[in-house]
């Protein structure tokens, strides 16, 4: 399930708001950068803001959080014996555009998933473009372009010969919501239309992304 960043800040606000009676004690460690204001520009690094950059179809696509794009993330899973966890980051539009990573998936005995868990399935290392399931997985990616078309990595033949998706380095942290990662990430694939099975490859990709815990 994706959920723009404005619904979880909804969500924490009503949160903060039922414990208004005990003052918030301050976090373990600093939240994570904020974006720059004005004109944010993509940058491959820990240090600037969340965004993408890939070329595709003939064009290089660039958006950063800031102005029209707002960041995306969201946690799905199920609970038992043992339990799941698949973590998705990105950026969406207010007209519906957005670029998802899922990266799946988390095998854990719970009840929580504990600081270890988290970050050392997010630590830097090569992933496949892969589905999430079975077991452990791989990344999915899924776009919806300008046109409104829908592509992903496992639509069409799914077929990724020399697609990856590589985190490179990473920061962790946590606050009053819980915990979060943030890397900087590379890759390259293969997206395909999930209406007509057309193919656009995917080059000089690179993310930055955060990932939450909550």
């Amino acid at each position: 399930m994706l959920r723009k960043a404005s619904y979880l800040f909804l969500a924490a606000t009503l949160l903060l708001a039922a414990c208004a009676k005990d003052p918030p004690q301050p976090p373990n460690n600093p939240a994570p950068p904020p974006p720059p204001p004005d004109d944010p520009t993509f940058e491959l690094s820990l240090d600037g803001p969340i965004g993408f950059q890939m070329t595709a179809g003939g064009s290089t696509t660039t958006w950063v959080e800031g102005g029209e794009f707002v960041a995306l993330f969201g946690m799905d899973g199920e609970t038992g014996t043992p339990s799941t966890r698949i973590y998705t980051a990105g950026l969406e539009a207010d007209d519906a555009r957005f670029i998802a990573f899922r990266v799946g998936t988390l095998t854990y005995d719970g009840p929580v998933v504990t600081p270890e868990e988290f970050h050392g399935f997010l630590s830097p290392g090569a992933r496949p473009l892969a589905p999430l399931m079975p077991l452990p997985g791989g990344v999915v990616i899924d776009h919806r372009d300008a046109s409104g078309a829908f592509w992903s990595t496992v639509c069409g033949s799914a077929a990724q010969g020399g697609g990856f998706f590589t985190i490179t380095d990473m920061a962790t942290g946590s606050d009053e919501l819980g915990m979060w990662v943030r890397v900087v990430a590379e890759f390259q694939g293969t997206l395909y239309n999930c209406a007509t099975g057309a193919s656009m490859q995917m080059t000089d990709g690179g993310a930055v992304l955060e990932f939450w815990e909550f």
